[in-house]
This record gives structure tokens, sequence and C-alpha cells, in this order.
């Protein structure tokens, strides 16, 4: 079976926080309007999930927030980081942790996948570029235009975040 990390790309005010809390709720029914705490695996609980895709893995907040904590990404992966057969980690547009954090994915024998948003490409193209030509096994585009409306902004990512969901659910059936 193959295992994915998806690391979110993007600064602050990107929307992956709230993409993380919508794929919870999605995938394992776990709703948390409110805070989600870091690195917590949960249970899958997609009623079309198949019986060897157990468990998913929240990062919530990105690496660059609690550094001071983690110490290093080697340390964040040797003590924070929490596998499962899907894990959702994010990251500040810092070229060379997004490196490393690849790295450690792959030494752990798992693809890991770019989720880029709109809003960032459009604030920091340069840097988005740069970590696009990273060594990712996949690449994916959440289109998430700014929106004055805060509920409008929360069900863009909500719609990007079952779209998603059931592609991991879809992709863990065929394995």
């Amino acid at each position: 079976m193959s295992r994915w990390v998806y690391i979110l790309l993007g600064d602050d005010n990107t929307g992956k926080t709230t993409f993380q809390k919508q794929v919870l709720k999605h995938l394992c029914n776990e709703n948390r309007d409110t805070k989600l705490y870091t690195n917590l695996r949960f249970p899958v609980q997609h009623v079309n999930a198949p019986s060897h895709f157990e468990s998913a893995s929240f990062g919530s907040r990105s690496y660059q927030e609690k550094s001071m904590e983690y110490g290093s990404i080697l340390n964040y992966f040797a003590e924070y980081f929490k596998p499962a057969d899907v894990c959702l980690i994010a990251s500040h547009l810092v070229v060379q942790d997004v490196q490393e954090m690849i790295d450690e994915c792959h030494k752990r024998q798992f693809n890991v996948g770019a989720i880029f948003w709109s809003n960032s490409i459009e604030s920091s193209p340069t840097e988005n570029e740069s970590i696009a030509l990273l060594a990712w096994d996949e690449r994916f585009r959440v289109d998430n235009p700014i929106q004055e409306d805060v509920e409008v902004q929360k069900q863009q990512i909500d719609y990007w975040a079952r779209r998603f969901t059931e592609m991991v659910v879809s992709r863990a059936a065929i394995q």
C-alpha cells in the first residue's frame, strides 16, 4: 500500500489550517471548528474507505510556527510526526525546510505531494516556483482566491477539502 504525506505550502492565512480541519471532518468524522492541536493521528471513518485505510495524521501548524519546540526538521520527524496512511503537514515558503521535509518523508518510504494555494502563488510567485521544482511525487493547486466574506472563504476551502478527501479514499480503494 502506498502512503502519502501532503505538504500544504504557503505563508500565514492561505487556508492551510482550515483545509486540515475540513479534511479531518470529512475523512475522520471529527469536527474541529475551534483549535486543531498539532501532530495528532485519527482513525479514518469515511463511509467509502477500505478497511486497510486506517489512519490519518494532521500536523496542523506550519513547521516554522513551532520550529523552536521541534528544534530541527530531523527532530520533528523523529519525535513529533505521526505516521499514518495519509498525513497532512504544513510549511511556510522556506525552500530549504521544504526540501528537508521531502527528504525525511522519502526516507520513511512516503510519497510526497505538494499542495500549492492560488492566493500564495499570487503573493509569492518566486518562492512558489522554486518550491515547485523540488522532488515532489505529485503537485496539486488549490484555487483559493481571497474573499471578503469569511464564510465564502471557508466554503471555498471546504469544497477542495471534500474533493481531496474523495481522492485519497479512492486511491486507497484501488490499492
